[in-house]
């Protein structure tokens, strides 16, 4: 099933929600959440996450059992990091987390065997896991507007199915 509550002004989502454990499809974006609750993980089913533009700082431990989750997209919130769980969303094919406020990656961050889209562009990186060079599905990589990124890890010259990057 697919829920759609995109532009409202939703702040919160209650702790009940991780029970929808049938939902494929999720858009919560254009809001102003800040958090999410720890029962999130429990939406097993979810293929695609929408929670663009909200206020997101942080997410829940809980988040990385997201297993199915090809999807995601958590660009133009508020992000400062994400939980070493994060490494739990193996389905990951798309992954956009640009223009948020991220100074590291987890190490976790190099488990995903199946993304190809990767946005990472106007955050506050200031490096990158050596994990990083095991994404060999990586096909696009936006990582422009880093200011703080000074060099990238060796394991970088691994990605041979990366079109041009934009730095």
């Amino acid at each position: 099933s697919t829920t759609t509550m995109d532009s409202n002004a939703l702040e919160s989502l209650p702790e009940s929600f991780g029970d929808l454990s049938s939902l494929v499809s999720l858009a919560v974006s254009h809001n102003a959440l800040t958090s999410l609750p720890e029962s999130f993980g429990g939406l097993e089913s979810l293929d695609e996450l929408f929670l663009e533009d909200n206020a997101l700082t942080s997410l829940p431990e809980s988040f990385g059992a997201l297993a199915s989750l090809d999807e995601l997209h958590l660009h133009d919130n508020a992000l400062v990091s994400l939980p070493e769980s994060f490494g739990g969303l193996e389905s990951l094919v798309t992954l956009k987390l640009n223009h948020n406020a991220l100074t590291s990656l987890p190490e976790s961050f190099g488990d995903f065997e199946s993304l190809a889209m990767l946005y990472l562009q106007d955050n506050a990186l200031a490096s990158l896991p050596e994990s990083f060079g095991n994404l060999a599905s990586l096909v696009t990589l936006e990582l422009r507007n880093n200011a703080n990124l000074s060099s990238l890890p060796a394991s970088f010259l691994e990605l041979s199915h990366l079109e041009p990057v934009s730095l």
